[in-house]
């Protein structure tokens, strides 16, 4: 089974860097608009509700992410490499957002910067 924690982390930072490149090349696979794909990534907005969707109820909204190789995004705490993934929601009245589970970071090794 997939840990839906993981796969909200992944999803959100992924949609925020899919976002970035969206003006050069970005297009709907299949009519699919949960799904943005560009050269350099391929970002799907997925969503699990155990219980049903309907007031009250949780529902996990995730970000898979698919990378080219040599590309990656950076984490909620970035280092000195980079820039840190930031999400901003923009939600219907009466919906909040919790806080994002973040995968655990991936070591990259660079040289002397890993």
């Amino acid at each position: 089974m997939i840990n839906f924690r993981r796969l909200v982390s992944s999803v959100v930072a992924g949609l925020a860097l899919a976002a970035s490149f969206a003006p050069f090349t970005a297009q709907a696979q299949s009519g699919d608009k949960a799904v943005v794909q560009t050269e350099r990534v391929r970002a799907e907005l997925m969503a699990h509700a155990p219980d049903g969707v309907e007031p009250g109820k949780q529902v996990w909204v995730g970000l898979q992410l698919k990378h080219a190789p040599e590309w990656h995004t950076y984490w909620k705490n970035s280092g000195d490499s980079g820039l840190p993934t930031h999400v901003q929601w923009t939600l219907p009245a009466g919906v909040t957002a919790g806080d994002i589970a973040w995968p655990l970071p991936k070591k990259i090794p660079i040289g002397p910067l890993a």
